[in-house]
């Protein structure tokens, strides 16, 4: 699949990395072999899969190839490695590094490492989700790696409830410091149980939290929101709506509208548009029975979602279309054709002629979205003007001909719409 993929223009993006993570050695060989660059996140990709061997093969490779983008290679390996690897890999890969077996670069940069690159090491395996991190933990402690708020901050990724708190009790016991960010973080990762435990027992509480408490909103976590709400702590209330709405979380808007009060004064449209974004109907719904209007971003953030059905059910309603197109756009930044079609279907203008595809030009938008953007009679831009542009790109930051399928399209429209009678057709 990866041969037919590339053989019909597809670029390389992150596939590399992702065989590399995944441990498909004769993959990574491949694209290898097929000009794919290696970089060093690659080989951190396969270290953050827990693919020793392919880690080490990757970094021979790496160490005979051309290539100066290593400058930060030891830190984001041993960051990788202490999340996912085993303690022995671990110690295997340090000793490697320190003896010089990849290089006097790589072990120059270890053993530069500064107290903060240290404790962000210590602290991914105290995050790690191996059976042997808290062996790693001690190791590197023994290294003298320093005990940092930061180790505990990790932790509470590692495990839910009971499984985070024992964590951050043994980390406790060994010295590490239990501060107001590690509270924020259970915040964030809707870590209930450890937030009381630091709260309740460690006597911390969360202080500047608009950012986790968007972050919890964003996830859904109503049992963290409502146990900082009821231990009087005060919350953009506003903030926490827009963002559950957006992410489609129907029990933590019902909260916000009926706990803490935020109504539809004076015919707002703000909440329901941004329920619009999730695409949830039942959401959508609940707020339109309870007098929230539809608003001018309505249908480009329904269009957004990717649901026709909610996008039916605002014109069924009467939502106004945007007259700028931005509806098209953002069908198109998500490459979705379906609801392109859809928004045709329904009715909704193309913008001032020329606009849309334009901007979609300037935003290297697939040329199969542009075709059928054209298919469907989207007004047609100025097309000598569009093919200067991405040759300008082409010259100036594209060598590996990253836009050569685009300028194709380009060059084949422009000839048409030259050709005799095809402008006044």
């Amino acid at each position: 699949m990866c041969k037919v993929l590339r053989a019909r223009g597809c670029l390389w993006g992150d596939s590399l990395s992702a065989a590399a993570k995944a441990g498909h050695r004769h993959v990574c060989e491949w694209m290898l072999a097929s000009g794919c660059r290696l970089d060093m996140y690659i080989v951190c990709s396969a270290a953050l899969g827990g693919r020793e061997d392919l880690m080490q093969w990757l970094l021979t490779e790496l160490q005979g190839r051309p290539n100066d983008h290593v400058y930060d290679l030891c830190r984001l390996l041993l960051l990788a490695a202490a999340k996912n690897l085993s303690l022995a890999a671990l110690q295997r890969l340090w000793q490697q590094l320190m003896a010089g077996r990849h290089g006097s670069e790589l072990q120059q940069q270890l053993e530069q490492l500064g107290e903060r690159d240290r404790g962000a090491i210590l602290a991914a395996a105290a995050g790690s989700t191996t059976a042997d991190w808290q062996a790693k933990v001690e190791w590197l402690e023994g290294l003298g790696y320093p005990r940092t708020a930061r180790a505990c901050e990790s932790a509470l990724w590692a495990g839910d409830g009971d499984a985070a708190v024992a964590r951050l009790q043994w980390l406790r016991g060994r010295g590490y410091p239990l501060e107001a960010a590690v509270a924020n973080a259970a915040v964030s990762v809707g870590n209930l149980a450890a937030l009381r435990f630091l709260v309740e027992q460690a006597g911390v509480r969360p202080t500047g939290v608009q950012v986790p408490v968007t972050e919890a909103a964003r996830q859904g976590h109503l049992a963290v929101l409502q146990y900082l709400h009821a231990g009087g702590l005060r919350v953009n209330t506003r903030s926490v709506a827009e963002m559950a709405a957006r992410a489609g979380h129907l029990p933590l808007v019902v909260w916000a509208v009926e706990g803490l009060g935020v109504a539809p004064a004076d015919g707002a449209a703000w909440l329901l548009d941004c329920a619009a974004e999730s695409g949830n109907l039942e959401l959508m719904t609940w707020l339109h029975v309870r007098g929230w209007a539809l608003g001018p971003r309505a249908i480009p953030n329904g269009a957004e979602s990717g649901c026709e059905e909610a996008l039916e059910w605002l014109v069924e309603r009467g939502c106004p279309f945007p007259l700028d197109g931005g509806a098209y756009l953002e069908a198109a930044f998500n490459g979705d054709l379906a609801m392109l079609r859809c928004l045709h279907r329904l009715g909704c203008p193309w913008g001032p002629p020329g606009e849309l595809l334009a901007d979609c030009i300037r935003n290297e938008i697939p040329v199969a979205v542009l075709q059928c953007l054209l298919d469907l009679g989207c007004p047609e831009p100025d097309w000598d003007a569009a093919v200067k542009l991405v040759e300008g790109w082409e010259a100036q930051m594209d060598p590996q001909g990253r836009h050569t399928a685009l300028l194709a399209w380009l060059g084949e429209q422009r000839r048409r719409w030259r050709s005799p009678g095809a402008q006044g057709a």
